[in-house]
């Protein structure tokens, strides 16, 4: 997958939720914003340990940064 070239249903959570699925990890603790830090934390093990692509682990960060930005600012409007 190319990440200069992502369409809009690339930039899902989804696609974090499937990249950690291949791994056999579910995050799910009720609040948004703890399960993007969990997910987070689960990439950096991931691309460490050299199981995933720098390229898979760039894309989705940068999808797990958008998402959390969303949660703050709908978390400050309230």
């Amino acid at each position: 997958m190319n990440i200069n070239h992502t369409t809009k249903k690339d930039l899902t959570l989804h696609y974090v939720y499937q990249l950690l699925k291949r791994f056999n990890i579910i995050v799910y603790t009720g609040n948004r914003l703890d399960d993007i830090a969990i997910m987070e934390l689960e990439l950096e093990d991931l691309i460490e340990w050299k199981l995933i692509t720098d390229e898979e682990f760039i894309h989705a960060k940068r999808i797990l940064i958008h998402y959390a930005n969303q949660e703050k600012k709908e978390k400050e409007m309230k």
